[in-house]
């Protein structure tokens, strides 16, 4: 085997270990939500995005190139790092924060997806969506409500 396929056999065995793209998985994860939550595209809520990172420590936001690409959902978007939040006896605030977990890959190279939003102790609701990754980006293939207040 000469260098050439060395290299070309060692990239396509990392591929399937590269991480995903968080700003396209928060893009999919807003393009999906505007399409099926018509009272959440027309509440007008400043709603501040962020992603925990491949380390699963820290949080990345949604860059401004992100926001930008996402203007014809009708959300007012903001970073995450921007947000502040209501005080603790708030039942429901002003603004809203969208936070999603680290993607995880499964077994048949799709990717699980937790996320939630939050706006006061009487607002909030949990997902658990499917992303793919394809030649034209990512795609939300199905999102659950797993609960609310």
């Amino acid at each position: 085997m000469n260098a050439t396929q060395a290299s070309t056999q060692g990239s396509a065995e990392a591929a399937p270990l590269a991480l995903p793209d968080l700003q396209g998985v928060m893009k999919a994860v807003l393009r999906q939500q505007a399409d099926v939550d018509a009272h959440l595209a027309s509440s007008r809520m400043p709603l501040y995005v962020s992603i925990r990172d491949h380390a699963g420590k820290g949080m990345i936001d949604l860059s401004p190139e992100s926001i930008l690409a996402l203007e014809h959902t009708g959300f007012l978007l903001l970073p995450g790092s921007a947000w502040q939040p209501p005080s603790d006896d708030t039942r429901v605030g002003t603004a809203m924060r969208l936070s999603l977990d680290t993607p995880a890959k499964r077994p048949d190279g799709d990717y699980d997806v937790a996320f939630g939003y939050w706006c006061g102790k009487a607002c909030s609701s949990q997902y658990d969506a499917v992303l793919r990754h394809d030649a034209s980006g990512w795609h939300v293939l199905s999102s659950a409500m797993r609960s609310a207040p």
